[in-house]
């Protein structure tokens, strides 16, 4: 990825997307004696056309 690239996926997401975080609560079991949680960040892209959607995608490793 190339300046030019981050230039580009950083406009496109502060256009076109959000940021959010996610919290999960995993309740105790038999086995866990704690509840825990868990924090999951978020990207959300929303577009007509899926050509953007698929450069973000390669930008990003395919999403790994």
């Amino acid at each position: 990825m190339n300046e030019t690239d981050y230039a580009w996926a950083a406009g496109f997401i502060d256009g076109d997307g959000s940021f959010s975080l996610r919290a999960y609560k995993f309740e105790r079991s038999p086995t866990r004696h704690k509840s825990r949680h868990m924090i999951q960040p978020v990207i959300q892209l929303t577009q007509i056309s899926l050509e953007p959607l698929e450069k973000i995608y390669k930008l990003a490793n395919g999403g790994t």
